[in-house]
């Protein structure tokens, strides 16, 4: 099950493969419940360009996004966009219930948090420098592992 939901309608997009990611969010994905994701998902993107760049406060073209973009895989972005929903999802029980909703939940989605670090953590294992930075990208800042283990996990060497 997917906790991001099914829209079947979303397949069809592929079509639109030449154009750029940017022009698809702004055409499409804008409109669907998880457009707030994908716009989450753009901002980091932005933030990384202008962070790679050195310039903090200059503007960054949408074909400088749609490369960055272009850079992740499929299960690169469902990882990332997971990862947004989870924080959200989180922050959003925590300030809309209280008592044994909030405990549970609290408890349940660190623990989801917790197994998609480890996921990370253990499917990059095995790869160069550039994958283990990238494991500290789609690593969660949320569980019941963090900010504890956090460290000693993203620098591990085996299983």
């Amino acid at each position: 099950m997917n906790p991001l939901g099914e829209f079947q309608g979303l397949k069809s997009v592929g079509s639109f493969a030449s154009e750029s990611f940017v022009e698809i969010f702004q055409d499409i994905l804008i409109d669907l419940p998880v457009g707030s994701y994908f716009r989450t998902f753009i901002d980091n993107l932005i933030a990384q360009i202008q962070v790679g760049d050195g310039d903090k406060n200059g503007g960054v073209s949408m074909d400088e996004v749609s490369r960055k973009f272009s850079d992740f895989t499929n299960t690169e972005t469902n990882v990332f966009i997971r990862k947004i929903w989870l924080i959200q999802f989180h922050r959003y029980i925590m300030a809309h219930t209280n008592g044994t909703t909030q405990g549970e939940m609290d408890h349940l989605l660190k623990a989801e948090s917790d197994w998609s670090t480890l996921q990370t953590v253990y499917n990059t294992l095995t790869g160069d420098e550039d994958t283990k930075k990238s494991t500290k990208k789609f690593a969660n800042n949320l569980g019941h592992l963090y900010p504890a283990y956090h460290k000693p996990l993203m620098d591990a060497k085996s299983f």
